[in-house]
Parts: structure tokens; C-alpha cells; sequence
């Protein structure tokens, strides 16, 4: 996914196109951010093209997307990183880091 650094009018125009295209409400997949009008997850969209998914690919599974929409996909989802993905600052006692997520030490029997 490439960086869109937030410095120029072309690039705030577009966060502001990628923020009205998504729809956060509780009553539609739980809360998750998708695009407005569906039930695709705008993360979802983004980490297949971080995979290398073409907008070809993508959009001849969703039809109800556009080119457009895939873009603003992107860009939402750098600004806006899951909240899974944010490491823990201070580790509870007795886990140890295993892929950025936190698990409990087992105990030898």
C-alpha cells in the first residue's frame, strides 16, 4: 500500500472522499467500517491489495465497487489502522510477545 502523506490539497480532499464513502454503524457488520451502501469492510479491500490483489480482481468480485472506491479503500485504512493491530504497550504478567499479539505463558506440568 503506498503512503499518502496528508500535505497537499489533492491529498486531505481525498481523506475527506475515503471518510464520506465509509459507514461505521453498530447495526451493519457489527460496527465495522465499510463502504457506504454495502457490506464489504474497507479493511478487507485494503489488505487485498496489500496482498497484491489487482483493482481488476477486486472489483470483478465486488460489482458494486468502482475503481474509485478501491483507491479511497486505501487510503482509509492507513488512516485509520485496526485497533487489533495496535501492540500493547505494557505486557500483563506471565505473557510473552508472539506476533504482536499477547499470550499466556503455559505452565510445565
Amino acid at each position: 500500500m503506498r503512503s499518502q502523506g496528508i500535505t497537499s490539497g489533492s491529498a486531505i480532499g481525498d481523506y475527506e472522499k475515503a471518510h464520506s464513502m465509509v459507514v461505521s454503524d453498530p447495526e451493519i457488520m457489527g460496527g465495522t467500517p465499510v463502504v457506504r451502501g454495502t457490506r464489504i469492510p474497507v479493511r478487507l479491500i485494503a489488505e487485498m491489495r496489500r496482498y497484491g490483489t489487482s483493482v481488476d480482481e477486486i472489483l470483478a468480485g465486488y460489482p458494486s465497487l468502482d475503481s474509485e472506491m478501491v483507491r479511497l479503500a486505501e487510503i482509509y485504512a492507513e488512516a485509520h489502522p485496526s485497533p487489533d493491530c495496535e501492540p500493547q504497550i505494557r505486557l500483563p504478567r506471565g505473557a510473552r510477545v508472539v506476533a504482536r499479539k499477547t499470550c499466556p505463558l503455559e505452565r510445565a506440568s
